[in-house]
């Protein structure tokens, strides 16, 4: 409709009111008597301007005074946001002694994550919480058992001492880490310790050093200084060469040098003695004081605890024939 052209006198009075003034009732309510402006109410509150509904400003907007919000706010949605400042301040205007960090709101599917600092134990956790946004003073952590999702899954994650407390298995590089147990879980790899250096690998405590131990059959490939506990001859053997084992004797199974004497009756070659149970090489045999070759002069049979003489004629009626046994026990 075409503008309406209002008098001087009546514009004036109109804009110098000493009464209340309403257009369209509460489109635009103007409380004089106590300096208030309604926008959509005819009943301003105690406030200077109050607007029932929203409002936009399409610029800045400077507020010199304090600002109280008590309903919700408004969030503003965002792919990523940036802040310029370099330093995040957490819970400047809180009271001293309460927790303050950053929470992941897990709509419908269990408790809230919550990474923060807990002023009681003076640590960072990284739980799942009961607590909610409204929490404003302690964190609530009563599961703080272990949180799933700060077990390490993937190579980027980080391992909790928490984590750890509670049994976690641990994989860092071609090592596993569970417990007290570190296993190598690269198939048939080496187990490499190496102090890069001059120094020693020292195993301090009381108790004792348990070697791998196996059958026979379970040995693995002889390598220069292997050592390890036969099961099946219940003896320690080594690899000196790379390619051969040797049973070490101990305090338990060492025995001593033993002197058989046998007489010799013209055609017995083979004599058995209990003591005789390693290779020729390990066996001193004279007879009649002369000093025999061994696999030349004789032979040895360990199964049968038995010597051989070869070479020929069997000892003379009357021989004396002397077998020394009782050394180290050769290549096994």
């Amino acid at each position: 409709m075409a503008i309406q052209r209002i008098g001087g006198n009546m514009l004036e009075s109109n804009l110098t009111r000493v009464s209340d003034l309403a257009f369209q009732t509460d489109l635009l309510y103007i409380d004089v008597d106590n300096t208030r402006i309604g926008i959509r109410t005819a009943a301003p509150g105690n406030f200077a301007l109050d607007v029932n509904g929203t409002a936009r400003f399409q610029d800045s907007v400077q507020i010199t005074g304090d600002l109280t919000v008590t309903g919700q706010t408004t969030v503003v949605n965002t792919t990523n946001m940036e802040i310029e400042d370099n330093m995040l301040l957490l819970n400047s205007g809180a009271s001293a002694g309460n927790d303050a960090g950053i929470m992941i709101k897990r709509q419908g599917v269990g408790n809230n994550a919550v990474f923060y600092w807990d002023e009681g134990s003076d640590k960072f956790k990284i739980v799942l919480s009961t607590s909610d946004d409204s929490t404003v003073t302690n964190i609530e952590d009563t599961a703080y058992a272990r949180m799933a999702g700060a077990d390490p899954v993937d190579a980027q994650d980080f391992v909790t001492l928490n984590y750890l407390n509670a049994g976690g298995t641990v994989n860092l590089g071609n090592f596993s880490f569970s417990g007290n147990t570190i296993t190598q879980t690269s198939s048939n790899a080496d187990f490499e310790l190496d102090n890069s250096g001059t120094g020693k690998f020292v195993l301090l405590g009381t108790s004792g050093l348990v070697l791998p131990s196996g059958s026979t059959a379970e040995r693995p490939t002889a390598q220069t200084g292997i050592i390890r506990y036969n099961t099946d001859t219940s003896k320690y053997e080594v690899s000196q060469d790379g390619s051969t084992w040797t049973a070490l004797r101990t305090e338990q199974t060492s025995r001593e040098v033993i002197k058989d004497v046998f007489t010799g009756d013209g055609s017995t070659v083979t004599f058995i003695s209990p003591n005789v149970s390693t290779a020729p090489e390990n066996v001193i045999v004279y007879i009649d004081g002369v000093m025999q070759e061994p696999d030349y002069n004789y032979t040895t049979d360990g199964s049968t605890s038995s010597i051989t003489i070869t070479g020929g004629d069997a000892p003379h009626l009357g021989a004396r024939i002397v077998v020394i046994s009782g050394f180290a026990d050769a290549q096994i």
